[in-house]
């Protein structure tokens, strides 16, 4: 507090905030199936709405049974996690 009531706050380097552009995982669609860059640990996706459809390891493609938007998490070998929004139509 600097005594006005109002609080700073400072970001150092290293603060845990990572550049969202900095991907390791690259996840294309082709038609229901969601292709992934690179074979991963495991593989989660879910419905817009939070319900989990598709669980998969050691793999680095899926199959979606239906269209809509999806939230694929994905745990690369080394532990890295990434989440995608994708679009199945």
């Amino acid at each position: 507090e600097n005594g006005y009531g109002v609080y700073e706050f400072k970001i150092n380097e290293g603060s845990g905030v990572e550049d969202v552009n900095n991907s390791v995982i690259k996840v294309s669609v082709n038609n229901k199936t969601l292709n992934m860059n690179q074979a991963v640990a495991a593989v989660d996706v879910y419905t817009a709405a939070g319900q989990l459809v598709v669980k998969a390891k050691n793999t680095s493609s899926v199959n979606i049974l239906s269209n809509g938007v999806f939230l694929v998490k994905a745990t690369t070998y080394e532990g890295k996690t990434e989440i995608h929004k994708v679009i199945v139509k």
